[in-house]
């Protein structure tokens, strides 16, 4: 079995996954698995097919209007949450750049609200209101309340091309609009308007992250289903998982710009799996963000001594332009001198790798994917392998990976109290 891959943009290696590792399909159910998801890749669900129609050229509405509002605002507010959130904040954080600022409103609490106002004082803003289904609640109480201080021409909608609150302010007002695609949901929407808009707007180079998913694609196009490296990562987790009951799948990456990446994981990795069985056994594993060197030396501990319920996953950066020195300090550092003739990159790999190598001591599984140019190239093909890896662990799961009914009677409850009371 095939453990390691040199892929456009990254390097995966699972090896640590397969010592003692579960047993994985055979080649035959591999095929079966994607035959399945390619129906409905040709069919109701629409990321797999949409770099291939997107790498020639960004829509150009898209383009249109980043020109235009970078050209008429000095900022943005960008509101939405969960997929409506996460795709375009965790790219602007990883490769944007900070001459055109975005306030993020993900959050409703007051302080939250709070923050906003203050950071758009002063400012003259564009705003970007992103929902689905056009009626997410958090997204509308906070636009209802900020819109008195912003200003309507620079409204744009992202949403149900069709339905919902969103749109239908946006006809009545006449308010620029453009579409969330019926067969994308929202986890898996980062390279819809949803993700490159606001992504544009802050600095990512959108076309590149296009590119990197479609190549990305393309590299797993060519390869045999028991050898597509996106499938052999789902089902070596999934073993993990229903086999072995490591349950906990953590991902972290080692650079501070990526923590947000981590968190799309995670809501990409659980809300997709996470459900009843058609039989009504609840499945799936539980996806967990974390941020080296930060978070191991608080989870270190529990992850080599404590139960045995955990998948690690290491995402190594090799450079993001040119390094940069430790350097001499102005006093005697004494004997950790040392430190001076290293480069912060290096400290933070060999941080990496020291890590899990202790955990492969400890009998900990882990996997690590390496990053040679952090750019949005790269981004963009580890955006396209999640996704695919997360449909293809629903087919092993035997579960729908692209509904969320547990979110939606949560979000119909929150209704019904606010609405009658």
């Amino acid at each position: 079995m095939k453990t390691q891959w040199d892929l456009p943009g990254f390097n995966l290696n699972l090896s640590s996954l397969f010592q003692n590792g579960p047993t994985l399909p055979a080649a035959a159910q591999f095929q079966a698995h994607h035959t399945a998801l390619r129906g409905k890749f040709d069919g109701p669900v629409g990321f797999y097919n949409l770099p291939a129609k997107l790498v020639e050229t960004e829509p150009e509405c898209l383009k249109a209007a980043v020109k235009k509002l970078r050209g008429e605002y000095n900022a943005a507010l960008v509101l939405g949450i969960g997929g409506s959130y996460l795709g375009a904040a965790s790219a602007v954080d990883a490769v944007g750049t900070p001459d055109f600022p975005l306030v993020w409103v993900s959050n409703i609490d007051p302080a939250a609200i709070a923050r906003a106002k203050a950071h758009l004082k002063n400012r003259h803003v564009a705003t970007i209101i992103i929902s689905k289904s056009g009626n997410t609640t958090e997204t509308l109480a906070a636009f209802y309340h900020l819109s008195e201080t912003l200003d309507p021409k620079g409204f744009v909608v992202i949403t149900d091309p069709s339905s919902g609150e969103l749109r239908k302010m946006a006809t009545e007002n006449n308010w620029a609009a453009m579409e969330v695609p019926p067969a994308i949901g929202g986890r898996f929407s980062v390279l819809t308007p949803v993700g490159l808009l606001p992504g544009a707007l802050g600095g990512v180079d959108t076309s590149a992250l296009i590119r990197g998913a479609a190549a990305l694609r393309s590299e797993l196009e060519k390869t045999p289903a028991d050898q597509n490296p996106a499938y052999v990562f789902a089902a070596a987790l999934h073993g993990w998982d229903a086999q072995r009951n490591h349950s906990l799948h953590y991902l972290m990456p080692y650079w501070s710009n990526l923590r947000l990446f981590a968190e799309w994981y995670v809501q990409l990795w659980g809300e997709s799996l996470g459900k009843k069985t058609p039989a009504g056994k609840r499945i799936g594993p539980t996806a967990v963000a974390a941020l080296g060197t930060t978070d191991q030396h608080s989870l270190l501990q529990l992850f080599t001594e404590g139960p045995l319920n955990k998948v690690v996953g290491f995402v190594d950066v090799e450079s993001q332009g040119p390094a940069t020195a430790v350097g001499h300090p102005e006093f005697a550092p004494g004997k950790s001198d040392y430190l001076c003739r290293h480069t912060f990159e290096k400290i933070s790999h060999e941080a990496l790798v020291a890590t899990q190598q202790s955990l492969t001591n400890a009998q900990v599984p882990t996997y690590r994917l390496t990053v040679p140019q952090l750019d949005a190239h790269a981004l963009g093909a580890l955006y396209f392998f999640f996704e695919t890896a997360t449909a293809f662990a629903g087919e092993l799961y035997g579960i729908n990976a692209f509904d969320q009914p547990g979110v939606e009677e949560s979000k119909k409850l929150l209704h019904a109290a606010l609405s009658h009371s």
